[in-house]
């Protein structure tokens, strides 16, 4: 979108002819101030700027313009019928990108505009380094926070500067942006989150994916997660612990419908909202079991997090389906009940081996007081044969009800 400065209406409709026989989207603007309001709304690529205009004039337009967060950057083409010395330097000592004279050459005008949309879409990938606070992503999105960094990937706290309302907005930096399977892995999460909806999974709302960019904006949870919650309490009380655990399985029991998996279910990846409502995140993972893993697993590579994973992930990464996520939210609810997760007094990948090759010791090894139906529930996510597990998240969370139920005589 190009945004057309000028308070000559005949200008306006040369600039407007020019531009619609190259296929060029614009708006136009009578003066510097209706200027402003349409470049707060329409966030153009390119502005095409009258210098002598009455009232505000194209140089505290311009200024103007630049306090505009999403405008920080966006290149300005001045046009001015006098071309005298003063209007030329001033322009370029503000920051324009060139300079016209009125009347303009048609031929001349469109190929500086071609040139300087060619030149700024080229613009090299931006470093996860800028996304500092205050600083504004793709002219859209002001950064408030940093939320977490991973190897391929961040994630900020950001507001739309459109509507204030906030996201959290994940982005590959340098390294994902490096690597053609970080891109693949990124798109396929944008892809799997697209297709969801449900209460208890994040949402996705905008995302980007190019060159330069790779990004996508979804739930901004201010709560804590479970990781932060276990730190704190040690222990989730056990009915509260049973609807997490429902609720979370009826999650996956929508990912599974979707015809993907998670592979990542850990309390790091459980975020509790306001009112208390856990949510699960970070679909980096994602994988569609029924397709060739080979697309997104690499040869002798581990995906997931040692004390989460099925055996099946470290005995047959190529061989999983559902039931791996329904044996990762079944450590998950172990550790909410005891305060640890299978093995705990091994290292991790001592622990992760571990379980790949013996059955879970029963939990009331940790707690005597557990009843029996919570046991039940515990073991059978945790069973080593996934023949012998629940086979199906909808079975879990089904469980966990009709625990809670017997517990509290409803």
């Amino acid at each position: 979108m190009i945004l057309l400065v000028d308070d000559d209406p005949d200008i306006i409709k040369l600039l407007s002819g020019v531009l619609d026989s190259a296929g060029l989207a614009h708006v136009a603007a009578a003066s510097g101030t209706e200027g402003l309001e349409l470049a707060r709304r329409h966030l153009p690529e390119l502005v095409i700027l009258d210098v002598q205009m009455p009232g505000l004039d194209g140089f505290d337009t311009f200024r103007a313009l630049r306090k505009v967060p999403a405008m920080e950057d966006v290149p300005i083409l001045f046009l001015s019928a006098s071309g005298s010395d003063g209007d030329v330097i001033g322009g370029f000592d503000l920051g324009a990108e060139d300079y016209l004279t009125k009347p303009f050459n048609a031929v001349q005008l469109l190929a500086k505009v071609r040139s300087i949309l060619q030149r700024f879409r080229r613009r090299p990938a931006q470093s996860y380094r800028a996304f500092r606070p205050n600083a504004v992503i793709d002219r859209r999105f002001k950064v408030i926070s940093q939320l977490g960094q991973g190897g391929m990937a961040s994630v900020y706290r950001v507001a739309d500067i459109q509507t204030d309302e906030q996201f959290a907005l994940k982005v590959l930096h340098g390294a994902g942006m490096a690597t053609e399977h970080a891109i693949e892995r990124f798109e396929r999460e944008v892809e799997v989150m697209r297709e969801l909806n449900h209460p208890n999974l994040v949402k996705l709302y905008h995302a980007k994916i190019d060159a330069q960019l790779c990004y996508f904006t979804m739930d901004y949870v201010s709560g804590a997660t479970l990781r932060d919650e276990l730190e704190r309490k040690g222990v989730i009380r056990v009915t509260r612990a049973l609807a997490v655990c429902e609720l979370l399985a009826d999650a996956l029991a929508a990912i599974h419908a979707a015809g993907s998996m998670h592979r990542d279910v850990k309390p790091q990846n459980i975020l509790f909202d306001a009112r208390g409502t856990p949510l699960l995140t970070d679909f980096g993972l994602v994988v569609n079991p029924l397709e060739d893993q080979d697309r997104l697993t690499r040869t002798g590579v581990l995906m997931g997090t040692p004390r989460y994973m099925s055996p099946e992930q470290v005995k047959a990464p190529r061989d999983l389906d559902y039931r791996s996520d329904i044996y990762q939210l079944g450590v998950v609810l172990h550790e909410m009940l005891t305060g640890q997760t299978p093995f705990e007094d091994l290292e991790d990948f001592e622990a992760m081996f571990a379980a790949a090759e013996r059955e879970i010791p029963p939990p009331q090894a940790l707690d005597p007081t557990l009843p029996s139906i919570v046991v039940d529930v515990v073991l059978g996510a945790l069973a080593n044969d996934r023949e012998s597990r629940f086979q199906s998240a909808k079975a879990m969370a089904t469980a966990a009800r009709t625990a809670i139920d017997m517990i509290t005589g409803a």
